[in-house]
């Protein structure tokens, strides 16, 4: 995690692949791996990493929005609005789903919505 942190992602990925290794039913790990290649714009690696931690844990809502965030960096903006959602049906705590959920319904016109919920 502090490579991630530190942005030295090739590192991440491999300590994150290792890990995996060790413990190939951890779902955080496996969306965590997902992270680091969404930051590098790896998104058909990230979006396969997600389905694998889904069959692991369909219960975790970082999958969803991580998806979301894909959907979005990809102008699908209601398949990212989507998403979310799913995200905070399953955490309802994370108020980065929700930043997340207010910028979605900007870019699909849901403008006032959008804005009440970033404000």
């Amino acid at each position: 995690m502090a490579q991630e942190a530190l942005g030295d992602y090739p590192e991440a990925l491999a300590s994150f692949k290792a890990a995996r290794e060790r413990v190939p039913e951890n779902a955080d790990i496996v969306v965590n791996e997902a992270t680091i290649h969404y930051y590098l714009g790896d998104y058909a690696q990230a979006l396969a990493l997600l389905e694998e931690a889904e069959v692991l844990a369909p219960e975790e809502a970082n999958i969803y929005n991580l998806r979301g965030m894909i959907a979005f960096e990809q102008e699908a903006y209601g398949e990212a609005l989507k998403e979310v959602e799913r995200a905070i049906q399953l955490n309802s705590d994370q108020p980065y789903f929700y930043n997340n959920r207010g910028l979605y319904r900007l870019f699909t016109g849901e403008l006032r919505r959008g804005f009440r919920i970033l404000i």
